[in-house]
């Protein structure tokens, strides 16, 4: 144990320095609802909650806990409490009530008892065993002993006090976000079963809507859509691991009732079907940057090598961190060091992000394709790619599968938008940005939407501009995608109370679409590729542009 740490055991123990505890009353309770009552009119009176099994729910003070062995609430008189039990009759909930304080050593602490009390009142929360059958077997002695009627026997149960507040102050605080972690450590044991979302919310005590919010709060994705990730986790590793496997097989073991289930399920997240994931992991191709990865996977490759360090989307992070074996970064040297460890067959990268003394030492690794990033498009990007990989009919299908996807979104775009001039903003920090036509390419070029004025003469990418210069692009409609952090949210505000805004012509008449914030065009450059562009069709789609997404967002209005 080092200085620290014996610190903090002192800490601990000083705390408990003349602690005396006095039994005052105990029950057993098993009704199904009930708000617990003062059962002591002492001022310095707390009691302790603790479920012999998985019992329903407690709320406190307007906060639902989950009722389960392991979880002690030590609360003060004062707390209001409403017990809401499961319909099991054959376990229920301890509660004890105990005095509190301590022991004065001198006349000074006797007068100043109070403030003793008020240290005591601050171990007042909700407490998480690392063995939940202690707590549980000691409550059924003591209540034991308190119920013999023998004074002795009541000394014993007051014996136990100590042991139970001793086992509580040893366990983690746990917080209502905290627990949340019951139910992600509930799916990740049991996602191969078919999990209902009522079970998880009332596993932490709350209601389902609130436990959905918080959890996708929390952990940046939905409760199906974790199970999901989980599941298709899973069967990467059996494809990998035991090829010799079935569909079916692979399907029973990752929750799926039937093997086509699976297999649909598993192209829609990767965006390859399995058997064409399992040939891709014997082959080792490298993607060298952000944007090497979009144009590998239309292709159904999975790089071997590559970044997955996107700062602003976490998308290829969760779908594919577990697919590349070897993670590379924006350091050159870490780079060649890890790709001459990881010899792979083939290395792909653009041309502008490789300085050419390294291109060498690449080339002598393995054979080295540099994508001429800014004489082509993404679409010559992926056809090149596609004839150095042997793969140019797969990316001849895919280019004509999403002219197809183009033309059937073009179909339900608002008759409005199609007439309309569109401008297209981004606010991200401090800075209002003009998107260049490179970087929306999938909307002025694949949607034909119409172009504003001076768009060909400002950065293709972004252009950071001026209120006042918006006037200029005459636009009779504007895109705007605001990030969500405090700084883009100030920019907008400021923006908004603008008279440079108000005068515009698309904000005279209300033609306003707004975008979601991040990452729509946060990083442009980064993600120009196939495979994101064929996402942010799926996402127009979505939005108020589209006669389906003004659809959904009405329904979505009516239900808020």
């Amino acid at each position: 144990m080092n200085k620290a740490e014996r610190q903090k055991e002192t800490d601990s123990d000083n705390r408990m320095d003349g602690v005396w505890l006095k039994l005052r009353h105990m029950e057993w309770m098993n009704e199904q609802s009930q708000s617990l009552q003062p059962s002591c009119d002492k001022a310095n009176c707390l009691q302790f909650l603790v479920a012999e099994g998985n019992s329903g729910q407690v709320c406190i003070d307007g906060q639902q806990y989950p009722l389960q062995p392991g979880i002690i609430f030590l609360c003060s008189e004062e707390q209001r409490i409403q017990v809401k039990a499961s319909q099991s009759l054959d376990t229920g909930l301890f509660r004890i009530t105990f005095e509190a304080g301590i022991v004065p050593q001198t006349e000074q602490q006797d007068r100043g008892n109070s403030k003793s009390q008020l240290n005591l009142q601050n171990m007042v929360g909700v407490y998480k065993l690392p063995d939940a059958s202690l707590a549980v077997e000691k409550c059924q002695k003591m209540i034991r002993y308190w119920n013999s009627g023998n004074a002795v026997d009541k000394l014993y149960g007051t014996a136990g006090l100590y042991e139970l507040l001793g086992l509580t102050l040893q366990g983690t605080t746990q917080s209502p976000t905290s627990m949340l972690e019951l139910a992600r450590s509930e799916i990740q044991k049991r996602y191969a079963e078919e999990i209902k979302v009522d079970d998880l919310a009332g596993l932490v005590g709350l209601s389902r809507f609130h436990f959905m919010r918080t959890f996708k709060e929390k952990y940046g994705r939905g409760v199906h859509e974790y199970v999901t990730e989980l599941r298709v986790g899973k069967a990467k590793r059996l494809l990998v691991e035991q090829p010799a496997l079935s569909m079916q097989d692979i399907a029973s073991q990752t929750g799926y009732s039937s093997a086509t289930t699976f297999c649909r399920t598993f192209k829609k997240q990767i965006g390859i079907t399995p058997t064409i994931y399992w040939r891709s992991r014997s082959r080792r191709t490298a993607a060298y940057s952000w944007a090497n990865i979009g144009q590998l996977l239309p292709l159904q490759i999975m790089p071997y090598a590559a970044p997955v360090d996107q700062y602003w989307n976490d998308f290829y992070r969760k779908k594919y961190v577990t697919d590349v074996v070897v993670p590379l970064s924006h350091d050159h040297v870490f780079n060649l060091a890890a790709l001459r460890e990881a010899r792979p067959d083939c290395i792909i990268g653009m041309d502008y992000l490789i300085p050419p003394e390294h291109r060498k030492q690449l080339e002598q690794i393995a054979p080295l394709l540099l994508i001429p990033w800014a004489i082509a498009d993404w679409r010559q990007h992926l056809r090149l790619v596609a004839d150095f990989t042997n793969k140019s009919r797969e990316a001849e299908s895919w280019l004509t599968g999403y002219d197809w996807k183009a033309e059937a979104v073009r179909r339900q775009l608002q008759p409005g938008v199609k007439k309309s001039v569109v401008l297209i903003l981004k606010i991200s920090g401090s800075r209002i940005s003009v998107v260049g036509r490179r970087a929306a390419t999938v909307l002025y070029d694949d949607l034909q939407l119409k172009t504003p004025y001076r768009l060909g003469v400002i950065d293709p990418w972004l252009q950071v501009v001026l209120p006042h210069q918006l006037e200029d692009f005459q636009a009779d409609h504007i895109l705007l995608s605001v990030n969500e952090d405090e700084d883009s949210q100030a920019a907008w505000r400021g923006l908004l109370a603008s008279e440079y805004w108000e005068s515009l012509r698309a904000v005279k008449h209300r033609m306003i679409t707004y975008l979601p914030g991040s990452p729509w065009f946060e990083f442009p450059s980064g993600e120009y590729s196939a495979f994101h562009h064929d996402r942010m069709l799926d996402e127009v789609q979505n939005t108020q542009l589209c006669l389906q997404g003004s659809r959904l967002h009405s329904a979505a209005s009516r239900m808020d």
